[in-house]
């Protein structure tokens, strides 16, 4: 039962996200279509940066003293694009939100220009 719960939370929260992209992109300021990809690329690159260690560092203490053994590498940069890639899926979406509705809007606002001078 909590399974379904939470399915169902998840599922009103990407609705309203949606919707709230969907009523930003509508506004007469650009950019105000904007804020929410801008937020969700910086989380994205902030939880990549965050969650990807680039070295591991192993010390040991020997006889007190406390000394540097290994320095391994352990994500390449071809693993951090693709997690980036991957965090970034959500961003692609909220643009092609944007992106269309701001293409309607300037098709409605064409075809009030015309019907403006048809009727001059």
């Amino acid at each position: 039962m909590m399974i379904q719960a939470n399915v169902i939370i998840t599922i009103i929260l990407l609705a309203g996200v949606i919707w709230l992209q969907i009523f930003l992109s509508k506004k007469e300021s650009k950019w105000a279509g904007l804020i929410l990809p801008i937020i969700n690329f910086s989380i994205s690159i902030l939880t990549v940066l965050m969650s990807t260690p680039l070295f591991i560092t192993t010390y040991e203490n020997v006889n007190g003293v406390i000394t540097e053994v290994d320095r391994a590498e352990v994500a390449s940069v071809g693993q951090m694009l693709i997690m980036l890639i991957w965090w970034n899926i959500s961003t692609a979406v909220l643009l092609l939100i944007y992106f269309s509705n701001r293409q309607k809007m300037s098709r409605n606002k064409a075809l009030e220009k015309m019907a403006i001078k048809d009727l001059e």
